[in-house]
C-alpha cells in the first residue's frame, strides 16, 4: 500500500471516529430535548429554547462530518480503484535482465492484447511514477521514453576501429 493511500485511509477512519463522537453527542442532545418534553412541567422557555438548539448544533455538526466522510470514503474507492488497475498492469509484465545486466520490464507472452508486439517497459518510470514507457532504440541499447537518462544495454559493440582518428 502506497503513501496515498495509506493516507487516504487514515482521513476516512478519522472521519468516521469523529462521526460517531458526534453522532453520540447528536443523541445526547436529542434526549435532553426529550426529557424536557416528556416532563410534563410547564418548564422554562429559555431552557427548551437552548436544548433544541444544542440539538440543531450537533445534528448540523454530525450532517457535516457525514458529508465530509462520504467524500473520504468516495476519494478512497477512487485510490483503491487505481491501485488494483496498477497491479492489473504490473501482472502483463516480468522483471528481466538484460545479457548485460540490466534489469528491465517486459511483456509476458500470454498476457500480450491482440497485435501488441513483445516489448520491454522501463521499470524504473513504471514503479516510480506508475508510467509506461516502452523503451526503444536499437537491438544493442534502448532508453526510456520518459527520462533518456534511464537507458539499458542489450548488447555491446566495440565501436572501436583500428583506423587512426583524422581529427587527432
Amino acid at each position: 500500500m502506497d503513501m496515498t493511500t495509506l493516507q487516504t485511509l487514515q482521513e476516512a477512519i478519522a472521519f468516521a471516529t469523529s462521526a460517531v463522537g458526534l453522532t453520540g453527542k447528536a443523541a445526547e442532545a436529542a434526549n435532553a430535548v426529550k426529557g424536557l418534553l416528556a416532563s410534563g412541567k410547564p418548564g422554562d422557555a429559555g431552557e427548551a429554547a437552548s436544548a433544541v438548539n444544542a440539538l440543531l448544533t450537533e445534528l448540523t455538526s454530525a450532517n457535516m462530518m457525514n458529508l465530509q466522510l462520504s467524500k473520504s470514503l468516495r476519494d478512497l474507492s477512487v485510490v483503491l480503484e487505481r491501485e488494483d488497475q496498477f497491479a492489473q498492469q504490473r501482472a502483463r509484465y516480468k522483471l528481466t535482465s538484460t545479457p548485460y545486466g540490466d534489469l528491465v520490464l517486459q511483456l509476458r507472452a500470454e498476457k500480450a492484447e491482440e497485435g501488441e508486439p513483445m516489448h520491454y517497459i522501463c521499470p524504473t518510470c513504471f514503479n516510480k511514477d506508475r508510467v509506461i514507457s516502452i523503451l526503444q532504440g536499437d537491438r544493442d541499447y534502448k532508453s526510456c521514453q520518459v527520462n533518456n537518462v534511464h537507458g539499458f544495454t542489450f548488447n555491446r559493440v566495440d565501436y572501436r576501429s583500428n583506423e587512426p582518428d583524422p581529427y587527432f
